[in-house]
């Protein structure tokens, strides 16, 4: 992120790297919800609750990044922050999520069609 800022010619401020922080751990801690609900339950509950909490991830770093970034004010620096922790977040997640789905029993079959 640092880096990433410094090619782009804006001053990488701690403030706002701490800011964006918190969001995305509020965000990420938000979307294990879901996986934490239906835990011991079929692939097919792990799989929608993997998908449920990716959404659940991306918007809610949408929102409490824009409330943030409108109540605050922060640097430009913020939303380079915030993109670069949305991702290794979700990479954390997704990871996370697929170990959860290969754990799971696989579901009932479905029953043949009439």
């Amino acid at each position: 992120g640092y880096a990433a800022c410094r090619a782009l010619g804006v001053e990488p401020g701690n403030r706002e790297m701490l800011t964006a922080l918190v969001v995305m751990v509020a965000a990420s801690v938000l979307a294990t919800v879901p996986g934490i609900l239906v835990r011991r339950s079929s692939q097919y509950a792990v799989v929608q609750a993997g998908l449920v909490g990716t959404v659940l991830q991306m918007m809610a770093a949408i929102g409490a990044g824009g409330l943030v970034y409108l109540k605050s004010k922060p640097g430009p620096s913020f939303l380079y922050w915030l993109a670069g922790l949305y991702w290794i977040g979700l990479i954390a997640l997704v990871i996370c999520l697929v170990s959860a789905i290969k754990a799971a029993p696989p579901g009932a079959p479905m029953p043949p069609k009439s």
